[in-house]
């Protein structure tokens, strides 16, 4: 049984580690893209108050000519101080319309002047490519599942790994040994039990959630087989057009309007409810999409509550409450902050940022065993074909062994 699970081990990481490996640094890469992207800003004032959202809109709409602001992000959501505006224009080719953001425009709350922006800078437009190749490897829904494929990889990783490190309560301290001084091969095998080990809680979430990221209908079973119902389906379920290449069609109502009517709806169930992300309507038919902070939810925007909104009439259409959902539909719900690891603040999202960064560890300590085994396995191949050779050789008779000339010095 050992074998076989070493064997399947093998297997996965020949099949996906290296994959799994250029997937979680690019995650980690990314895992502190706002606070890079927070750099081509200036310092807001400060000033008490907010500003008119509609007269920012106005000045960002003359600023970048032919901009679509797809989204905005309040400081509720880990934005630094900051109002973040997602921009795009309309000039792109099809395939632009995968990317979820152009440029980012950041302005003051106060007083809505504009800070700063990202346009035409390399490092933000690297990470913005880094970000889509870590979503779906430039490869569209192709990718996806390239990607998805890998999250169950590591999940195989996980099972497989823990059995094959499993050293038996009397000789748990052994699991977390690393003999340094004991030559190569057992400091490279220690190693890679001992990281494979230590990271497979954040492991676990990461390969489960990015699973859920990737095929919708694993999210589906979840939410029904925990309890989920209609009522309580979180909006990543409810089928929603594709986002726009264009600005919302006349007689829309307005970003504060949106706002205000989010805010209001809010506060009939959190009190202490305070907008994080606003979405614009995606295709003819879209909604607006408010995301609220509420109480230790502020330290991740998607684990509040969630408003829709009629993008004419502004009418509420439903409203997605955490605290009011079944098991299934919770998990949803917090889907992103668990994979990005926002639910505990700083702390988890550095431990996130280091688990991505521990595969390539286990990629090349695996490498290093499987080689040591293999030039092992040889060596023993090559005594063993000696010691067949030397047995089936025929042996020298008596007589000549014993011949005293043969011990003569020649000449």
């Amino acid at each position: 049984m050992r074998r076989a699970i070493r064997t399947l081990h093998l297997i996965l990481a020949l099949a996906g580690g290296l994959l799994l490996s250029i997937v979680t640094v690019s995650g980690s890469v990314v895992a502190f893209r706002t606070e890079l992207d927070h750099l081509h800003a200036n310092s807001p004032s400060g000033a008490a108050g907010r500003a008119d959202l509609d007269a920012v809109i106005a000045t960002l709409e003359s600023t970048y000519s032919g901009a679509n602001i797809q989204r905005l992000v309040t400081p509720e959501a880990w934005s630094g101080g900051l109002h973040e505006w997602w921009l795009r224009d309309d000039q792109g080719t099809p395939r632009d319309r995968e990317d979820d953001e152009a440029w980012k425009a950041f302005t003051d709350p106060a007083t809505g002047a504009i800070l700063g922006d990202t346009r035409g800078s390399t490092v933000s437009a690297a990470l913005a490519w880094i970000a889509m190749f870590h979503h779906n490897l430039w490869l569209g829904k192709t990718g996806l599942i390239i990607i998805g494929s890998s999250g169950l990889c590591l999940l195989g990783f996980v099972v497989t790994g823990l059995c094959l490190w499993w050293p038996g309560l009397r000789r748990l301290r052994n699991g977390f040994t690393v003999r340094w001084h004991r030559g190569t091969f057992l400091r490279h095998f220690d190693l890679h039990k001992v990281v494979g080990v230590v990271g497979i809680p954040l492991f676990l979430v990461i390969a489960i959630t990015g699973c859920l990221f990737s095929f919708p209908w694993m999210r589906a079973v979840v939410h029904s087989g925990l309890g989920g119902t209609a009522a309580d389906r979180p909006l990543a379920l409810v089928p929603q057009d594709q986002r726009p290449r264009s600005t919302p069609g006349t007689g829309a109502i307005t970003w504060s309007t949106a706002i205000a009517t989010a805010i209001a709806t809010a506060e009939a169930t959190a009190p202490t409810a305070r907008v994080a992300v606003v979405m614009s309507p995606r295709g003819e038919t879209g909604t607006w999409t408010v995301l609220m902070a509420e109480g230790l939810a502020s330290t991740g925007a998607y684990t509040g509550l969630a408003v829709r909104l009629d993008r004419h009439t502004g009418a509420v259409i439903d409203t997605s409450d955490p605290r009011a959902m079944s098991v299934g539909g919770w998990i949803n719900s917090q889907v992103w902050g668990l994979h990005v690891g926002t639910w505990g603040g700083l702390t988890t999202r550095i431990l996130h940022t280091l688990c991505g960064l521990l595969p390539p560890v286990l990629l090349f300590t695996g490498i290093a065993i499987w080689l040591h085994r293999l030039r092992l396995a040889g060596q023993v191949r090559q005594q063993r074909s000696a010691a067949n050779a030397t047995e089936s050789s025929p042996t020298e008779s008596p007589e000549r062994a014993l011949d005293p000339r043969e011990s003569l010095p020649m000449g």
